[in-house]
């Protein structure tokens, strides 16, 4: 349900991306919060009355003696007890008791996890009126979990629950307007919504409203308002909020550019494990920005968001690798890395890793994988490997020779600005095969060596 509009930082090649919620998931609501409100009362009550009065069929106390098991207020703790007694208040029609045991099912607390009967249980309470079932109910048909999905309804339950108040439905009925989910489009209702919600302090309705205000697509653009709902989730905690902040700062939009504090705000998002603010943060201190410069602490973190499976992590992994920066140079480390990447799609690794079969480095030379992976990234226009891969059907090395092919993928970088490129086509064109080979077929370790594998240096990307 997440979806990254990628911006970027001069560097690191660096996709620094503000993050948009794209759902809110209500099983990430603890079973804790819905009873926080009541246990008080059911934990000053006496016990022995409380059990006294459900054992007699009184739906009321067996849903306070549900609390004060699950609480272990005036007895030991018991999920399993607090499941049972929760239970026979849900059958008798007790409302909060009914969507408790829906999410007693839903999260599989005490008890087999069930999605349909958390399904049946959040219908019954949120047919009653239980602001916290509807939501429950809106997000099992928003997900189709226990049930169909469907999310028309998904909608029609996030909107009673949010026109009830309900912070975290006003915030999944939000998203519901702003992509167009079982509801017409409408980032003008979105906004409304959100603004619900981050008023009531939901840190991920803040992180929505102030996306909206950030790109001001349908919502007049406002980057003062996205920095101050950013900053008011990003006190609390919430770790896209945080790198966005961070992001801000560093290029100054609507704060004083302040690399220092940029890098404050994507510490605080990396410790929490958010793969972007790992990766940004390697970046700032590759380039030693607002820190000195430290390639150890670069790769430390790229490693930390290389192991998560961010491509662009991985992709710089494997260029420490195979320069020795921040770790010890290991070519075999480089080539896996850029495995990753390429397998992803990463232009760069695949450029990366036909320049280490090319050259045998860290994998056993091997042009047709050259011609291979440099073919992958040649299709997506590189430029670099579209005059290597021109060069293999000139030399016929690892496919055969093909003065044609040689000529149009020659072409295509040199129509890009590639200096070697042109000059390879020139002599082509002018003197033939034979005599493109004989000038380069004695060099190629040196051919493919270099700037094949990189600019010498971090490319820049810029946006896409």
């Amino acid at each position: 349900m997440v979806m990254h509009r990628r911006l970027f930082i001069d560097g690191w090649r660096h996709a620094v991306a503000l993050p948009i919620v794209r759902g809110i998931k209500a099983g990430a609501i603890a079973l804790t919060l819905f009873f926080a409100l009541s246990v008080s009362a059911s934990a000053a009550a006496d016990v022995a009355a409380l059990r006294q009065k459900a054992e007699q069929g009184d739906a009321t106390a067996q849903y306070g003696l549900c609390m004060a098991y699950f609480k272990g207020k005036g007895l030991a703790q018991d999920d399993r007890q607090a499941f049972e007694w929760c239970h026979k208040a849900a059958k008798q029609g007790h409302a909060r008791a009914q969507a408790a045991l829906g999410m007693y099912y839903e999260d599989g607390i005490g008890i087999a996890q069930d999605k349909a009967k958390a399904a049946h249980w959040y219908q019954k309470a949120a047919e009653q009126g239980s602001r916290f079932a509807q939501h429950c109910l809106g997000v099992l048909y928003y997900n189709g979990e226990g049930i169909e999905q469907d999310k028309q309804k998904a909608v029609y339950w996030f909107q009673k629950a949010a026109e009830q108040g309900h912070a975290a439905a006003q915030g999944a009925l939000g998203v519901c307007y702003e992509q167009g989910i079982g509801i017409a489009q409408d980032e003008a209702r979105a906004a409304y919504w959100y603004r619900k919600a981050a008023e009531q302090g939901f840190a991920t309705a803040q992180l929505c409203l102030g996306q909206l205000y950030y790109y001001g697509e349908d919502l007049e653009q406002d980057k003062q308002k996205a920095v101050y709902w950013f900053q008011k989730a990003a006190e609390q905690g919430h770790a896209k909020a945080q790198y966005n902040i961070g992001f801000m700062y560093h290029n100054g939009e609507a704060v004083p550019k302040d690399d220092v504090r940029a890098l404050e705000w994507f510490q605080k998002a990396a410790g929490q494990g958010l793969a972007e603010a790992q990766y940004t943060l390697g970046g700032m201190y590759y380039y030693g920005l607002g820190v000195a410069r430290d390639y150890a602490q670069a790769a430390q973190w790229a490693g930390k968001a290389a192991a998560q499976d961010f491509v662009e992590a991985q992709q710089v992994m494997g260029m420490m690798y195979c320069y020795g920066r921040g770790v010890d140079k290991d070519y075999a480390q480089a080539a896996q890395w850029w495995r990753k990447a390429a397998e992803q799609g990463d232009v760069t690794a695949q450029r990366g890793l036909g320049a280490l079969y090319a050259l045998g480095q860290g994998v056993e030379r091997d042009y047709g994988q050259a011609a291979s992976w440099w073919g992958k990234a040649a299709g997506q226009g590189e430029a670099k490997a579209q005059y290597a891969l021109g060069m293999l059907y000139a030399l016929g090395k690892g496919v055969a020779q093909d003065s044609r092919l040689a000529a149009e993928w020659l072409g295509k970088s040199a129509a890009q600005g590639d200096e070697d490129a042109a000059k390879a086509l020139q002599l082509l064109q002018q003197e033939g095969i034979e005599a493109l080979v004989e000038k380069y077929n004695t060099v190629t370790v040196t051919l493919f060596e270099g700037d094949i594998i990189f600019d010498k240096g971090i490319r820049i990307i810029t946006p896409k």
